[in-house]
């Protein structure tokens, strides 16, 4: 009995919304409405195993097999995602620049060239397995400095599909600065996606986006965004760089902007400590924009937040196909490199030697990187990630988030409470869904996909 009670402790998040009481199960992925009748059953354990409630709420059989299966196929080298590092160099000076915090040079010492970018290309394809399609990311510092470099990159994967058989999909992260209509008709041509980091209203951006005159950047980027309406997947990357952040005005500023595309992401810390009353505020403003959202999907508003959609296509496509055992794909099957060949597991961590993972010239370390996997499974991690309901919509912290931490107090894990507090709200807003609802999802998981891609997740 006392296994039983436990097991619903670690395993079972119970919750109220729109008026009615649910369960979610970490170990079958099911969301049960509560009644009276399973309520007696919680209420005592020892009734609970031979009764269909233990399927659906603790039989974890299937999933620990599906968990196993995929944790045994670390071991191969994939690729579908490869992050391209183009330039340490940037035109903004943000004050929240991760980069900053990373200590990177900004010298333009850390910058690709096209022999480079071949050479580093023909490493991944001769070397490692991959399907029909490979998604490639430009990435800086501003990639768009060295858009001609972009523009050499995109033809070189275009003679190279046809000699190995791949097809090549694009994406950017930009700040949105230097677009124009050159830009945007090659990138429009070559079904580029992009996410363009803008934090909400002009008054909220220039407060930490400027260029390094002191001047925002907001009125450039609204401009530059007109390049790009009705013809390139654009998504808004919004800093959440303060506990009092205000959500709901970041989604009405981007609607108001013409961008249907938002993933949230909590600002690096830093030295920066966070109180028990900032935790207080982020989850009374990740709470309004739940409701928001709600609202939203209530209204027929097509406008896809990916933090909450993310949670609610685990369910639609399936918990158990969808369940994470680490926090990305970084070293899975995306690996990101720099001008000079080296390899590391994400653009989070690119020109930093603690975790480089090899170079195209002496080859991969796959011990290291494999080592580094396991370490990191979700079942391996901290004995609170190990036993947290959310472990599997979650997968454990951001490495280079997790890194960063280090830095100054492993106790104050804001980036999990972030998380977690994301999470609750999207399995709100799934429970809330009419079956009519989630079946018209379908399309709303389509942006899923796409946005999923172009932000490495």
């Amino acid at each position: 009995m006392n296994n039983i009670k436990q097991d619903i402790k670690e395993n079972c998040y119970f919750f109220e919304t729109g008026g009615n009481r649910y369960v979610f199960s970490a170990l079958t992925g099911a969301v049960i409405e509560l009644n009276e009748q399973i309520d007696n059953l919680i209420e005592k354990p020892e009734t609970i195993p031979g009764s269909e409630l233990y399927q659906y709420l603790l039989d974890s059989e299937l999933l620990d097999n599906i968990l196993k299966e995929k944790a045994n196929t670390l071991n191969q080298l994939q690729i579908k995602n490869l992050t391209i590092y183009m330039t340490d160099k940037c035109n903004l000076n943000c004050s929240y620049c991760y980069e900053r915090s990373n200590e990177s040079s900004f010298d333009g010492s850390n910058e690709l060239d096209i022999e480079s970018f071949k050479r580093n290309m023909i490493f991944f394809l001769d070397n490692f397995e991959y399907s029909d399609s490979i998604a490639l990311s430009f990435f800086g510092g501003e990639p768009l400095l060295k858009y001609n470099l972009i523009e050499d990159c995109v033809h070189f994967c275009e003679e190279l599909s046809d000699s190995y058989n791949v097809n090549f999909s694009f994406g950017m992260t930009t700040n949105g600065t230097l677009i124009n209509s050159e830009i945007a008709d090659f990138l429009a041509r070559h079904n580029f996606s992009i996410v363009i980091s803008i934090d909400g209203d002009k008054k909220v951006h220039d407060a930490n986006r400027k260029f390094k005159n002191g001047k925002g950047s907001f009125e450039l980027i609204r401009n530059n965004l007109e390049y790009l309406k009705n013809r390139i997947f654009t998504v808004a990357r919004v800093t959440v760089h303060d506990s009092r952040y205000d959500f709901i005005a970041a989604c009405d500023a981007l609607k108001a902007l013409g961008i249907n595309n938002v993933a949230f992401s909590l600002v690096y810390a830093g030295k920066k400590i966070f109180t028990q009353n900032d935790y207080m505020l982020l989850e009374e403003g990740i709470r309004r924009l739940q409701d928001y959202y709600y609202n939203d999907l209530n209204n027929g508003i097509s406008f896809s937040i990916y933090n909450f959609s993310k949670i609610i296509s685990y369910f639609s496509i399936g918990y158990r196909h969808m369940s994470s055992i680490l926090p990305c794909s970084g070293g899975v099957n995306n690996f990101s490199f720099s001008q000079n060949g080296d390899i590391y597991l994400c653009h989070g961590f690119a020109n930093n030697r603690d975790y480089l993972f090899g170079n195209i010239n002496e080859g991969l370390n796959s011990s290291k990187r494999l080592k580094f996997l396991q370490s990191q499974l979700i079942s391996n991690r901290r004995d609170e990630c190990g036993k947290c309901w959310a472990r599997h919509l979650c997968g454990g912290i951001c490495y280079a988030q997790a890194a960063d931490l280090n830095k100054i107090n492993s106790d104050q894990n804001i980036y999990c409470m972030y998380n977690k507090e994301m999470i609750k709200a999207g399995i709100k807003l799934y429970a809330s869904l009419t079956d009519k609802q989630r079946s018209n999802m379908r399309s709303f998981l389509k942006n899923y996909d796409s946005i999923s891609k172009v932000i490495n997740d």
